[in-house]
């Protein structure tokens, strides 16, 4: 997982990024995700494209990831860095869940997602840090594929 920042819209770069990679990935997994991430590996995935917006990249982190995937009530973190928490948007009168998608036939990241809310999205780092908490979030499942 990464975690990255831009003063501005992504495209006028200044960005900064951190990979957070697990503790359990060996030596070889821990440089393939890196030459991925830094958009050095084959292929045309999107790091490829956010790489070149990036000014500061920090130091990778190897560290426990724990990570619970459940549509749009998933949730991510890194103990005492990171923690992500996404649930579905909620009619404001009713209550009721709401099945919100976004199509993006052109995409680079992803073609169609669900909608969702960000109950909690906050890191804590000395170069990263910052609360997205209540905002837009999205999830989709991805696929990339090499050259």
């Amino acid at each position: 997982m990464f975690a990255a920042s831009w003063p501005k819209a992504i495209h006028e770069g200044n960005g900064t990024t951190q990979l957070f990679i697990s503790e359990k990935a060996s030596m070889d997994q821990r440089e393939a995700v890196i030459q991925i991430f830094s958009g050095n590996a084959k292929g045309d995935g999107p790091f490829v494209i956010f790489a070149p917006t990036f000014k500061y990249i920090l130091e990778p982190r190897f560290t426990a990831i724990n990570v619970k995937i459940d549509g749009k009530r998933s949730s991510f973190s890194v103990p005492d860095i990171i923690d992500v928490q996404i649930e579905n948007f909620r009619n404001p009168v009713t209550g009721e869940e709401q099945d919100t998608k976004i199509n993006l036939p052109h995409g680079f990241i992803w073609k169609i997602a669900d909608c969702a809310r960000s109950r909690i999205m906050k890191i804590m780092t000395p170069s990263l840090n910052f609360d997205d908490s209540g905002k837009n979030a999205f999830y989709s499942v991805v696929e990339h594929k090499g050259p």
